[in-house]
């Protein structure tokens, strides 16, 4: 069962954490649902890839046991909503600027607030703050996102 040689081998290296839809979409391509998830449940079962999270998936590289093998938990917690932007602590860690260990990652998301269980550890989905809501109807994220990322330079040239 392991369909073009090779292809779900670029895919891991491309993609070291992905979606179920992903991978229907790249490796599956051109096949139907149900071979490209029995291909998925094929390398899942090997231990070539491990289930990370509900609908999330990463690839154990071949030279580490998949026994103690943690995907980065960044990535697969970026990956359980499409919306999802890393926030609070988790940001903050993810920049080397956190003040201690946090326990779980922390994603603004416009879905329901909540907690999943991960192979990395827990993610929570926060609402996003009602000024942060408002500021999208005004504003595109692209402009905040641009003010954001010239507060961030600024304060890395050493200015406040």
């Amino acid at each position: 069962m392991s369909g073009e040689p090779g292809k779900v081998e670029r895919f891991l290296s491309r993609y070291p954490v992905f979606t179920r839809q992903q991978f229907r979409e790249t490796v599956g391509a051109g096949q139907s649902t149900n071979t490209a998830d029995r291909l998925l449940s094929y390398h899942v079962s090997t231990k070539r890839i491990m289930h990370a999270a509900p609908g999330v998936y990463a690839g154990v590289p071949p030279h580490l046991d998949p026994a103690s093998y943690a995907p980065d938990a960044v990535l697969v917690a970026s990956m359980i909503r499409s919306d999802g932007i890393l926030a609070y602590h988790s940001a903050l860690s993810l920049h080397g600027l956190a003040y201690s260990e946090g326990g779980e990652i922390q994603i603004l998301s416009c879905g329901k607030p909540g907690h999943v269980d991960t192979v990395c550890g827990p993610v929570r989905f926060v609402s996003q703050p009602a000024a942060l809501r408002r500021a999208e109807r005004e504003c595109p994220p692209s402009a905040l996102l641009r003010q954001i990322e010239g507060l961030h330079e600024r304060r890395m040239a050493g200015s406040s």
